[in-house]
């Protein structure tokens, strides 16, 4: 067969590109090898690091739902005699405080061990964010009872009682900064009676504004975790794409390398089969 090809537009003949030689091509597949193994690695890198921060997500949820969930673990006590368990003192016995007992026992400690600790003032204006998701529950449904039960009576008297009142019995219970938002509203509310309508008051009432505050932190943290769970799930997905990827650079990689050991085969090597010329 003739090398020489004719372009029928023309009329011309052409000669066919001559290929590369034996050693250009084995330049090419090492400069090929030495990319494919760069892009491997960089890809393991990204897998694995899709990989660890999934992991780490998943991990400050467990966390952090282990803390703030109640306590489902049973402490089995042998008493001796029925007299040892009449007198048995379950606060005596754990070295802890009733408010102490509710907590989880991962944050709940001793006083022995507490009470010659000093304490950062961090951790001390955070002591309410150890209570448990439940005792949250139950402290906001008893507010919003109490909201109910308030709306029925809409003198002026009333409704100030109940603010002093639920103050007085949240001050524990809230934060520091709903103490602040707290006490805002009701200076707030305060500076505004002279100036405001009858009605306008009911709806500007501090604990129905304290209220809505903490709905829409709810609902802000609600949205936080899905994209926490969404964030999880894409980058599971991506690491698994990048292994696959990776995995079929190797593949190739494997097939440039038999490539550059094997040797020449010979025309006349034996015992292998040759198609029919």
């Amino acid at each position: 067969m003739t090398k020489a090809v004719m372009d029928l537009a023309t009329g011309r003949m052409k000669q066919r590109k001559k290929g590369k030689s034996y050693d250009e091509r084995q330049k090419d597949l090492k400069s090929a090898l030495v990319h494919n193994n760069q892009n491997v690695q960089y890809l393991d890198f990204k897998a694995e690091s899709d990989r660890h921060r999934a992991k780490e997500l998943i991990e400050e949820d467990v966390s952090g739902a282990l803390i703030n969930a109640a306590p489902v673990n049973k402490h089995i006590i042998f008493a001796e005699s029925p007299e040892e368990f009449k007198r048995f003192d379950p606060l005596k016995h754990f070295d802890t405080t009733a408010e102490m007992l509710r907590m989880h026992p991962l944050v709940r400690g001793k006083i022995e061990v507490m009470k010659n600790t000093v304490m950062p003032e961090e951790l001390l204006l955070a002591g309410h964010h150890m209570k448990t998701a439940s005792q949250k529950r139950t402290e906001r449904k008893r507010i919003q009872n109490a909201l109910r039960r308030a709306g029925e009576d809409t003198t002026e008297e009333a409704r100030t009682s109940l603010v002093e009142r639920m103050r007085h019995k949240m001050s524990k219970g809230l934060s520091q900064s709903d103490t602040v938002a707290l006490a805002d509203l009701v200076h707030q509310r305060a500076a505004d009676d002279d100036e405001e309508a009858e009605e306008d008051e009911v709806a500007k009432d501090p604990l129905k504004q304290l209220q809505g505050l903490r709905e829409e932190k709810e609902r802000q943290d609600a949205l936080v975790s899905a994209r926490r769970v969404k964030e999880v799930a894409q980058r599971m997905e991506r690491s698994k794409s990048l292994a696959a990827l990776a995995k079929t650079i190797r593949r190739q990689n494997e097939g440039i390398k038999r490539q550059l050991t094997q040797r020449k085969e010979s025309r006349y090597k034996p015992n292998v089969t040759r198609r029919a010329r």
